[in-house]
C-alpha cells in the first residue's frame, strides 16, 4: 500500500509504515516526523520528490522518456521524435 501526501510518500513494508520520499523544501524532522504520533521507518533509498511535480508547467516526461529510450536503443535515435500526446 502506498500513501502519498503533499509533504511525503509512505509505503507499508512488512506491516510497518516506511517513509520513502519528502517534497522539496520540507524539513523532515519539523514538517513530517514531529507531526506524526509515531516514528515511521525511514527507507534506505529515502529521497526528495522531483521538484517538477510542484510546478504548474508540464514536467516534460515525454521528452525525457524519449531521450532515455533513444539512449538505450541507438537505432531509434535516427527516427524523428514523435509529438507529445
Amino acid at each position: 500500500m502506498l500513501f502519498v501526501t503533499e509533504r511525503a510518500v509512505f509505503r507499508v513494508v512488512d506491516g510497518a509504515l516506511e517513509l520513502t520520499e519528502i517534497a522539496p523544501g520540507i524539513d523532515l524532522e519539523r514538517d513530517v516526523l514531529q507531526q506524526m504520533g509515531f516514528r515511521p521507518r525511514i527507507a534506505a533509498s529515502f529521497k526528495t520528490m522531483d521538484a517538477r511535480l510542484f510546478k504548474p508547467q508540464p514536467m516534460g516526461l515525454h521528452e525525457e522518456m524519449a531521450a532515455k529510450t533513444r539512449a538505450r536503443h541507438p537505432r531509434l535515435a535516427q527516427l524523428a521524435p514523435q509529438a507529445p500526446l
